[in-house]
């Protein structure tokens, strides 16, 4: 089956195991965001490299305290 879906959707298969991700659980991302992420960072067998991805998120998403004071700046400007 996997190589079906390798055979026919190999450039939208995002692949999910969920014990694996557990770090993406505290992350609370958008399911779009968790899933470019995973393809971005993953191989073909759907491990990705956690140290890639965690200096990535830190690098450029912003935390949930930077979020609300972005929507606060926003909403008083």
């Amino acid at each position: 089956m996997l190589e079906k879906l390798r055979d026919n959707f190999d450039d939208m298969l995002v692949y999910k195991d969920l014990q694996k991700s557990a770090f993406f659980s505290a992350l609370s991302l958008p399911s779009f965001l968790r899933d470019w992420l995973l393809k971005r960072y993953s191989n073909e067998e759907g491990e990705y490299d956690v140290e890639r991805l965690t200096a990535f998120v830190n690098k450029y998403l912003p935390t949930r305290d930077q979020w609300q004071e972005l929507q606060d700046r926003l909403m008083n400007n």
